[in-house]
């Protein structure tokens, strides 16, 4: 592998063990992890595959990423990744790296040095997968991607709207083609946060996709990185609990995505005071973010703050 991370030490069946939750092997009818199988792709990662029956776990590692992935037969179950955030800013990448990081605005770190690490989970129950995900045009396959068709250029209102008010009454959030397996995503984010604490990270990071996973890290300690970010969430959170306060997070979710088709396409009376443009489609992220070490500010930090206060006193 090109790259060397203090996460890309970590011995692989640990991670499974550690970070995927039980519920999850039981979704994919797996009661013990099995020997792995080893490949080294030609594209710089390394694979391990765990199978036993009809369930499996992928676990793959770059270096810079973790990814791990579980199945029931051929239907996805989870998928849960680490990513060390050194790269970020920068031109270079890793092979599992899916979404560029360059953009200096919302992904420089702290400072040189500062150990970050970005999280990403999801999960989907396989009992409850909706039918023609992979078909376009279906509700299922809106739920799963409506980002393909909110942010195209050449929007289609009639197609959008048809399937954003079925999308809105069926109880799912974006991209939950399935149901999320119930304690998934808690076990993996504060498993993930005592692992980074342990390898001497500064901070775990993540990039809420929807406004309802904002609310999730929200409720599990993280906070927003800028300031204009934390802005827009409480203008938005505010105003849908006054003027839609029976709409479920779900809901929220889908209104507040719909903020992001052209101006003119939306009703007024359905416009918030703040978009949520997270989208694999663009390179602007908003984050948020977990102190786990206390990072000391640099010394010219301090210098120049103590030359200056006075100039405000």
């Amino acid at each position: 592998m090109k790259y060397s991370t203090e996460l890309s030490a970590c011995e692989p069946s640990m991670l499974v063990e550690r970070l995927v939750s039980s519920a999850v092997f039981d979704s994919i009818g797996m009661k013990r992890l099995p020997e792995a199988a080893r490949r080294d792709a030609e594209e710089g990662f390394v694979e391990w595959r765990y199978a036993s029956g009809r369930g499996s776990i992928v676990a793959q590692n770059d270096g810079i990423r973790i990814v791990i992935e579980a199945f029931a037969g051929k239907r996805k179950a989870l998928r849960c990744a680490i990513r060390d955030r050194r790269l970020d800013a920068t031109t270079e990448v890793s092979p599992l790296t899916s979404f560029p990081n360059s953009d200096p605005a919302c992904n420089r770190l702290p400072k040189q040095g500062f150990l970050a690490a970005e999280l990403s989970i999801y999960s989907w129950d396989p009992r409850t997968l909706l039918r023609g995900v992979s078909k376009p045009g279906s509700l299922a396959n809106f739920i799963a991607d409506p980002d393909r068709l909110i942010w195209a250029s050449m929007f289609e209102a009639r197609k959008v709207f048809k399937l954003w008010e079925r999308a809105f009454k069926c109880g799912r959030a974006p991209w939950q083609q399935a149901l999320p397996i119930k304690g998934a995503a808690i076990r993996f984010v504060r498993e993930s946060e005592l692992l980074l604490s342990e390898l001497g990270y500064n901070r775990a990071d993540c990039v809420p996709s929807w406004l309802n996973v904002a609310g999730f890290f929200e409720r599990l300690g993280y906070a927003f990185s800028f300031g204009e970010h934390e802005c827009a969430y409480r203008a938005i959170k505010q105003a849908l609990a006054q003027r839609f306060p029976q709409a479920s997070p779900a809901q929220q979710s889908w209104l507040a995505a719909l903020q992001n088709i052209p101006e003119l396409s939306l009703p007024r009376w359905l416009r918030l005071p703040g978009r949520w443009a997270v989208s694999h489609t663009n390179m602007y992220w908003i984050r948020m973010h977990k102190e786990l070490t206390l990072c000391p500010e640099p010394s010219e930090t301090r210098a120049f703050s103590a030359r200056l206060r006075p100039l405000f006193s």
